[in-house]
Formats: structure tokens, sequence, C-alpha cells
């Protein structure tokens, strides 16, 4: 598959890899309710976080942080609620995170993590 049609995954693998390097553990990728989706859900310590993962090419005129809009913020807060009400019940905190992946080319990337996003 062609890069400009695969690099969002590409983007969610390496967020993956990169949550786990800090020590966190990914426990669903892509967990559904519907249409929306959560790329990331995973447990730091005694957070419960659901990471959105949104990357652009660098040509891109706008920071892929920014996609992350309120109407975006309340889909990932309503399937956030329906997780917790499926499994969640042993965590205490929840925390929603960005990580932000610009690449320059197919193997050369900027990362950005915003922990406690919203």
């Amino acid at each position: 598959m062609a890069f400009h049609l695969d690099f969002g995954k590409k983007g969610e693998e390496i967020a993956a890899a990169f949550l786990e390097g800090k020590g966190y553990r990914i426990l669903h990728r892509n967990w559904k309710v519907g249409a929306r989706e959560i790329d990331l859900i995973a447990r730091d310590g005694e957070y419960l976080v659901f990471a959105e993962v949104k990357t652009r090419q660098a040509n891109t005129p706008i920071y892929p942080e920014t996609a992350v809009d309120a109407v975006k913020r309340r889909h990932i807060t309503s399937v956030a609620e329906r997780f917790m009400e499926q499994y969640a019940a042993p965590f205490f905190d929840i925390r929603f995170d960005i990580v932000a992946i610009t690449f320059q080319n197919e193997t050369d990337y900027e990362l950005l993590h915003f922990d406690d996003a919203f």
C-alpha cells in the first residue's frame, strides 16, 4: 500500500511503541463503539489512558494535535465512557492524551506527546 494511504496506521504503531517505551501497557487498539473509536487504550500506573493519535505530513499547514477539536473530544469522551462501563472497574483515574506525529518522509518524523491533553 502507498505511503500516503497507510501512514495513519504507521503513526498508530509508532505511538504505541513510544508509549510502551515510557512504561505504558497497551490494552486495546482501535476500540470502537459504532463508527467512533479510540486509537489506543493503555494503562500508565494508576491511570487508564485514552490516547488519540494524529498523523500529518510535514507539508500540511496545521499541526496534527489541532485536529482534536471540541467535537472530536466529545466523541472520544463518549467512547471512553462506554469502555469504562464495560471494562474499567478497577481503574481509579482516567486521562486523555494526544500523540501527534508529523512525517517528514517515510522514515523521519517528529513525535509530540501531550499527556492529560483534555
